[in-house]
């Protein structure tokens, strides 16, 4: 203590008394923080003060370059991004008054792409790490790369948000991605009514064709020129329309009953067999007239065919 501070006081016993100074320490919080630990008005004092902790509120942060200036032996030092501290031992009364925190950002929202590339999957781009993406309402799936492959996917609403980073930033707001599904399509094809004919399929630059199921060819315009056979058409997928399910189309030969490609006494002689025991195997071309069930005006129609009477095969 300093000695001029000191008071000296004498009384009816001729004895002196000697006294330090006591002093008085204010502290004014600023806006949005909390008062933690230790207490923001001590009095008396002769030496250091009760440490005092104040908090930042949520959505705020104290930052590293975070002063304020000392006040007649009272200091303020940031803990971390979330408390300060004010200690010290006064010199004389102190009125201290604190910095606000400041108040967290969020992160830019994210502006992510879908793009489909089949009935249920389709890739994710426009991301990056620290973001996170979720399908409908199911668990956040964090993103460690620049894109990400997405699969069991059906109609839905796809959200990516931006984490913040737990200090000075809050998490962006949400993208959401609208994931539709093409309808299936429901196509009719035209068939065979000649043996070494050729059928077609009246797709467009919307659909994509293939001869497995698996392996798909894009569209330009109608497909033609087909043998005998089953193909698959669906609408392929399109920005952020998923692909649409698959249409499996029979190309074949009217009166074909057996699936030998032409039409004659044996294919009579085993639609005869299938009206009479339906489990004698046959293919499309058994429904003669194109009806689309195969019963006795089928066999009645076919019986004329090989007679060759005036009669025209399919519908």
């Amino acid at each position: 203590v300093n000695t001029e501070d000191l008071t000296v006081t004498a009384n009816a016993d001729a004895k002196f008394n000697i006294s330090a100074p006591t002093y008085t320490v204010t502290i004014n919080a600023g806006a949005n923080m909390t008062l933690a630990s230790g207490n923001a008005n001590q009095s008396g004092l002769s030496g250091a003060m009760t440490d005092t902790v104040y908090t930042a509120a949520d959505g705020y942060y104290f930052p590293t370059d975070y002063t304020v200036a000392a006040v007649n032996g009272i200091t303020v030092t940031r803990i971390d991004f979330t408390k300060i501290k004010v200690s010290g031992t006064p010199t004389a009364a102190a009125n201290i008054t604190l910095t606000a925190p400041t108040a967290k950002t969020k992160e830019a929202t994210p502006t992510a792409v879908f793009t489909a590339n089949g009935t249920d999957s389709g890739k994710l781009t426009g991301i990056a790490a620290g973001m996170k993406y979720r399908i409908g309402g199911g668990a956040w799936v964090d993103i460690t790369a620049t894109e990400a492959n997405l699969t069991g996917l059906s109609a839905c609403t796809i959200t990516i948000m931006k984490s913040g980073n737990g200090t000075t930033t809050l998490d962006s707001d949400e993208q959401t991605i609208a994931v539709t599904k093409a309808a299936k399509p429901a196509l009719k094809p035209t068939l065979l009514t000649l043996a070494g004919g050729k059928g077609s399929i009246p797709t467009t630059a919307a659909h994509e064709f293939s001869t497995d199921g698996t392996a798909w060819t894009p569209c330009t315009g109608a497909t033609e020129n087909l043998d005998t056979g089953k193909y698959y058409v669906r609408v392929k997928a399109n920005g952020t329309q998923l692909a649409s399910e698959t249409q499996e189309i029979d190309i074949f030969l009217y009166g074909d009953v057996n699936g030998d490609g032409k039409v004659d006494i044996d294919d009579l002689t085993r639609l005869r067999r299938y009206i009479a025991e339906s489990s004698t195997v046959i293919f499309p071309g058994a429904d003669v007239n194109g009806d689309g069930t195969v019963d006795i005006d089928d066999l009645t129609r076919l019986r004329r065919y090989i007679a060759e009477e005036a009669v025209v095969l399919g519908k």
